[in-house]
């Protein structure tokens, strides 16, 4: 897109100052939206917490209201979906990035009902999945909104999508530099790098995340304990960390995308029947294992200040990884970072204590593996290192972790490039994202 020749005539003052200001309006709109999804999930969360603290609820057995509510709410959101807007399935990260590669085009009318409704449906019954896709590309249509609706051109039109997609991650983890950070990064292959285009990535994320801030608390979203790196000679205990996340990043990008395909080509009623089981099961977990279900981020928070033991920390990080993979299949809105958090902090977290029990390690705490492995990740699956280790900052405020997250998630990328993975957005996208 960088190359593209700039055709469209020199603005005057007047209409840079316009621009700007109807960016500010981006910020606004996608930090509101942002909160009110936040809102509406925190609600769901609270009833699912209802229901794991109750035996029975009108009448009947909590786990059997769980399982018929749940997968009611995820059968209910794949059609909507399907019906009304097939390109608001899943996180909307391939189909912000087509739109920016092509026309610009985003049909926020369809899009932003569909992606926030069927989003708290199938997000809000359990599965695991988390709030930032949605955000990101309800983020994205509601600058497409504002673009049409203000007759912007071309090229402005592109950079009020990216820096409304930026806001919307920034918005939903309180992160404005990952926002800025990840529309250039993930999106580098369609991202416009003119000055005006950085400009508008950067007030967009942060006028989202102060709209925010005074909906929500403020400051890093995962209040954990305080850790510093380790001495340098203590670094190579990283090393097998980031390689084994990196090559588990790698499994589990194909069978989220395998999961996909299969279930995406299924004949027109199957995939509901799909939806119901994965949501029933998402029920049953509501009321039996919890920390089974949603996006993770209370998780997070819950395993690094508590240290469950090794073989709680395996179950947790296999049995959600595989919820993950049913989670984005069903064909509801929902994004894969906040899962992705969740079970890097689980295998870091079960690495360090393993490295305890051995007595591998008796001055550094499990959490700062916990930590690291959060990072590492994310940055084998989506293949945005920089990313990562700022969004993990970013959350949980642990900058004295840096070159122990850096490390790590640097060493997850190398492997998976090595293995000849490909970033989950490309594999979800094929045929819409443009190679490098």
């Amino acid at each position: 897109m960088a190359d593209r020749p700039d055709a469209e005539p020199k603005e005057t003052r007047l209409q840079t100052f316009v621009f700007f200001f109807l960016i500010i309006g981006v910020g606004i709109a996608t930090g509101s939206v942002a909160s009110a999804l936040h809102a509406a999930l925190d609600l769901m969360s609270n009833l699912r917490t209802y229901l794991d603290t109750h035996d029975t609820l009108i009448g009947l057995p909590t786990w059997v209201v769980a399982v018929a509510g749940a997968a009611t709410m995820t059968t209910l959101g794949t059609w909507i979906v399907r019906t009304f807007a097939p390109d608001a399935a899943g996180s909307g990260i391939p189909e912000i990035i087509q739109a920016l590669a092509t026309d610009g085009k985003l049909n926020w009318r369809r899009i932003l009902p569909v992606k926030f409704g069927a989003g708290v449906l199938g997000i809000g019954s359990g599965l695991v999945l988390g709030r930032e896709g949605p955000t990101i590309h309800l983020g994205g249509a509601m600058a497409a909104m504002i673009a049409e609706l203000s007759k912007m051109n071309h090229r402005n039109t592109l950079a009020a999508i990216t820096a409304g997609a930026g806001a919307g991650l920034a918005a939903a983890f309180n992160a404005p530099l990952a926002g800025i950070i990840f529309v250039t990064e993930e999106m580098r292959r369609v991202f416009d790098f003119r000055f005006r285009s950085f400009q508008s990535v950067i007030l967009a994320c942060v006028v989202a995340t102060m709209v925010s801030d005074q909906l929500f608390s403020s400051g890093p979203i995962l209040d954990i304990p305080h850790y510093s790196d380790p001495a340098i000679l203590k670094m190579c205990l990283f090393l097998p960390l980031g390689i084994f996340l990196g090559a588990f990043g790698v499994v589990l990008n194909a069978g989220i995308v395998n999961r996909v395909k299969v279930f995406g080509n299924l004949p027109q009623k199957v995939p509901y029947l799909w939806a119901a089981v994965v949501g029933g099961a998402a029920g049953a977990f509501v009321v039996m294992t919890p920390s089974y279900t949603g996006g993770g981020e209370k998780l997070v928070v819950t395993d690094i200040v508590l240290h469950p033991g090794a073989m709680t920390l395996l179950i947790l990080f296999l049995s959600r990884s595989l919820m993950l993979m049913a989670s984005y299949s069903a064909g509801t809105p929902g994004g894969l970072f906040a899962p992705m958090l969740s079970i890097g902090t689980a295998i870091g977290l079960l690495y360090g204590v393993l490295l305890s029990k051995l007595g591998i390690i008796t001055d550094i705490p499990p959490g700062v593996f916990a930590v690291a492995g959060m990072g590492a990740l994310f940055a084998a699956m989506v293949r945005a290192p920089l990313t990562g280790i700022v969004i993990v900052v970013e959350m949980t405020g642990a900058t004295d972790l840096i070159l122990s997250i850096m490390t790590t998630s640097i060493l997850a990328t190398f492997t998976a490039e090595g293995l000849g993975g490909k970033p989950i957005y490309a594999q979800l996208g094929k045929g819409k994202i443009p190679e490098e």
